[in-house]
């Protein structure tokens, strides 16, 4: 993480992102037990590596888990109001099931995947311009679409059409 991004930035690029994608387990056993404390912490955390004029409030910040179909969890984490392009209006950190049968192989390299709205600056409307990325396991922000109303029931749908669930 750069000194110079925001502390939104680099939470929800960097921090979530990574640490989701490598430690799920873990993550899920903290976020259940204490919900959006956790996530202050981590912010809090970011926050100590930058520079002191590019710390934000962790106001707005909370969580949801969610169950969308047998075996698929989603920690839905909804973010500050974003003031920069690049910045993040929700995450869905998803965690797929395991293939139940050990001899049928899924062509999966990974049960994990995180889902950004991510703010793209004022469209020509008036209106905030979205997109929807994907955010890896080594940091890489991938646009997969352009994104929906900055709603979180919007965005949920959203990840279901991604996830290929019915809604």
């Amino acid at each position: 993480m750069k000194r110079t991004d925001s502390q939104h930035f680099a939470f929800t690029h960097e921090a979530m992102p990574i640490l989701f994608h490598k430690e799920t387990s873990g993550v899920f056993k903290y976020l259940e037990r204490d919900g959006a404390k956790f996530l202050r912490f981590w912010w809090d955390n970011v926050g100590t590596r930058l520079d002191a004029d590019r710390h934000r409030s962790p106001e707005g910040l909370s969580l949801q888990i969610k169950e969308l179909e047998k075996g698929i969890k989603v920690a839905f984490v909804d973010l500050p109001q974003p003031r920069e392009v690049g910045e993040v209006y929700f995450l869905a950190m998803v965690r797929l099931p395991d293939s139940p049968n050990p001899f049928v192989r899924k062509f999966q390299f990974r049960n994990t995947q995180v889902y950004a709205l991510q703010y793209e600056g004022g469209g020509s409307d008036g209106q905030p311009a979205t997109g929807i990325y994907e955010l890896t396991p080594r940091a890489r922000n991938i646009r997969l679409k352009d994104g929906c109303e900055p709603n979180n029931a919007e965005f949920l749908k959203e990840v279901r059409k991604i996830l290929k669930l019915q809604s």
